[in-house]
């Protein structure tokens, strides 16, 4: 969408970027000051792209551009939204077509100027950007030898213990 490469152009004003909308659950007694937190639900992410459909041949194939384009917004079919980072990385978002917003209508037919603004209204059901998964990997201590010393120092070997409890993995994304 950024480039216009395929005839589409992601414009100024794009929402859905940042953060998703919630509500926080929380008590309340006539007997206490404050509140009492309980939870906190996220809900769909709403997602805005105000874009530009173009073709710089005839209107009829301008007409087949803009056929294509919308064939691609199918509300049972959840399409992938990546925005790759300037760092490198990328994270994305699967997206629906949201069909109960209005056309908002031309001045003039855009077969005919070879161009149209379309706001096309998206929804995550799931509302946070996933990423790459980050993977880790620990390793437990070497033995010490066979447990048994038939010939050896010692009755037995008692090997170190070994405990995921202190492992620690990165989170890069928000949940």
């Amino acid at each position: 969408l950024s480039g216009g490469a395929g005839g589409v152009v992601l414009l100024g004003g794009t929402r859905g970027l940042d953060r998703p909308e919630g509500t926080r659950f929380r008590d309340t007694s006539g007997a206490v000051h404050g509140s009492q937190h309980r939870a906190t639900l996220w809900h769909e992410r709403e997602v805005f792209w105000p874009v530009k459909l173009w073709h710089d041949g005839t209107g009829a194939e301008w007409v087949e551009r803009d056929r294509a384009f919308w064939r691609t917004m199918d509300p049972e079919m959840p399409g992938r939204w990546t925005v790759t980072h300037e760092q490198g990385g990328s994270r994305y978002l699967d997206l629906r077509y949201e069909p109960s917003k209005g056309d908002e209508g031309f001045d003039t037919l855009p077969s005919l100027q070879r161009w149209a603004r379309y706001g096309v209204y998206l929804v995550a059901d799931q509302p946070f950007w996933t990423g790459e998964p980050s993977t880790m990997s620990w390793k437990a201590p070497e033995a010490p030898g066979p447990f048994f010393e038939p010939n050896g120092p010692h009755l037995f070997n008692i090997g170190q213990g070994f405990s995921f409890e202190n492992a620690v993995i990165s989170n890069l994304g928000d949940i």
